[in-house]
């Protein structure tokens, strides 16, 4: 995981993993008692940009970017 604070104060998230044959997707809405499937959609719902971006050997790495002035004070 890697975090970064831009200039603009857009804090950038990344995560890479060896799993680059698998791209994220959002997935259907999950019950409520299911122990997975919420990870990607709380990134959409919190992040003003998000993607995927290739890595080398096979790798992948999610991001999200998230601006400053969504955080209310």
């Amino acid at each position: 995981m890697t975090l970064r604070l831009g200039t603009a104060g857009v804090l950038r998230i990344e995560v890479t993993d060896a799993r680059g044959d698998r791209v994220p997707r959002i997935p259907d809405p999950v019950e409520e008692c299911a122990e997975s499937g919420r990870g990607l959609r709380l990134v959409v719902a919190y992040a003003d940009r998000w993607g995927v971006d290739e890595a080398p050997a096979h790798c992948k790495t999610v991001w999200a970017e998230l601006a400053p002035d969504r955080v209310n004070p």
